[in-house]
């Protein structure tokens, strides 16, 4: 895989940190399981990948040894390809 540009996933990060709080509705709809990897993790790991224009799962998988990218969007961990897949096509 070329590497990817990190441009902007600091800015990312924050705006779902401090303004919104999307897992909050997620929940609403559908709990998640307290064995199951959150809401918010799942839902700000996909955002930021749509916005660096990765739609596909599979694109997940170059971020997943990524310390950057975890900790600007606050991720522990960040979630596989299958977990990403399975709980938003859920």
């Amino acid at each position: 895989m070329a590497p990817t540009s990190h441009a902007g996933l600091e800015l990312i990060g924050r705006a779902l940190n401090e303004c919104t709080n999307p897992a909050a509705e997620a929940n609403a709809v559908s709990p998640s399981r307290s064995n199951a990897m959150s809401h918010a993790s799942i839902l700000s790991s996909y955002i930021a990948l749509l916005c660096l224009a990765k739609s596909d799962f599979e694109v997940i998988n170059g971020f997943r040894e990524d310390a950057y990218f975890a900790e600007v969007l606050s991720l522990d961990p960040v979630p596989s390809e299958g977990a990403l897949r399975q709980r938003l096509d859920a």
